[in-house]
């Protein structure tokens, strides 16, 4: 009877773990989506296309012209990169009601000397899971803007990532004017001003 019971409790338990996952991949990439709606589209309409045409005939393909490909290139550069950034940085305070001087300044997007691998980011065991013991609300919320923000920051990193490899695969002939790397040393910067 009791082994049954347990049992039972810890495939509920797997399930809302699983479902609770679902739920923030999905919050992340909606997020993302706001502010680098057109980057994220453009890297799933590609990889969607890889798996029926050839990297050489993605460009024939209206919507991943060479020329919108260039335009959106043209407009995924440094400047445009930090307002994206500072734009999801706001959205996340205001979802968890949060001001940037809550909690003696923790509420930045990325905090110092954190490496999160874009690969592990978005996986159930790259951050922490809920601390153990009771939390006030301020710290309860501030745990869940920790783990967003960590989620968001590995979601960015990873799509960068796979937009430069769409260009090195697809249109080799444009450069990234923002590398992933580059991605992950001004998100570093930003945890520190």
């Amino acid at each position: 009877g009791g082994t049954r019971c347990n049992d039972r409790f810890a495939g509920l338990c797997r399930l809302a773990a699983q479902r609770r996952q679902d739920t923030e991949l999905q919050y992340v990439k909606h997020l993302c989506g706001r502010s680098f709606g057109k980057l994220c589209d453009f890297v799933s309409g590609v990889e969607t296309l890889l798996k029926t045409y050839a990297p050489t005939e993605i460009r024939s393909q209206g919507q991943y012209s060479q020329q919108v490909v260039e335009q959106l290139n043209s407009s995924v550069n440094r400047k445009s990169f930090l307002q994206g950034v500072s734009d999801l940085h706001r959205r996340l305070l205001k979802h968890f009601n949060l001001s940037t001087t809550s909690a003696s300044g923790r509420a930045s997007l990325s905090p110092p000397n954190l490496a999160v691998s874009p690969s592990s980011a978005l996986s159930s065991t790259a951050l922490p899971d809920f601390p153990d013991g009771p939390l006030s609300d301020e710290d309860f919320k501030q745990h869940l803007f920790q783990q967003s923000r960590e989620r968001v920051r590995g979601h960015m990193m990873e799509t960068f990532q796979r937009y430069e490899q769409i260009l090195a695969r697809c249109y080799p002939m444009i450069k990234p004017l923002l590398s992933a790397l580059q991605v992950g040393t001004e998100l570093d910067k930003m945890s520190t001003d």
